[in-house]
């Protein structure tokens, strides 16, 4: 699993930096952007899932806290995992540059569409049993 976890990361970062230009970037000394990034995306997939939560009427800070935790964890985990993984930045030339395909970055496309996914169907099933 952890295998899985490292490439869909390290994708996310080569795919990061084949969209971004790089005077888009330029705050992003350490490289801390493609990884908060893909925390975030972390943490909508646990509010995605916490959404089904809320027809049990949980706490509010609860249904905000728990994307928050897991997405710092995320992101505490993505960084060791780039800076375990070093590479070379290639920045796009200009935002005209093209959208890599489904070919490059399988993986990626992949989970970015389950994400949608999860999202829509747990906001339609948390509507269907909301009182």
């Amino acid at each position: 699993m952890t295998d899985v976890y490292s490439s869909l990361a390290l994708s996310y970062r080569e795919w990061y930096y084949r969209m971004t230009p790089r005077r888009w970037d330029a705050g992003n000394l350490t490289g801390w952007v493609p990884a908060a990034n893909f925390a975030f995306l972390q943490g909508f997939n646990v509010c995605s899932l916490a959404i089904l939560a809320l027809p049990l009427n949980i706490p509010a800070w609860l249904f905000s806290g728990l994307p928050i935790v897991c997405g710092l964890c995320a992101y505490w985990v993505t960084s060791r995992i780039y800076r375990a993984h070093p590479s070379p930045r290639a920045y796009a030339k200009d935002l005209k540059a093209p959208v890599p395909s489904l070919r490059e970055f399988p993986l990626l496309y992949l989970y970015l569409l389950g994400s949608l996914a999860l999202f829509i169907g747990c906001t339609y099933v948390a509507m269907q049993h909301a009182p």
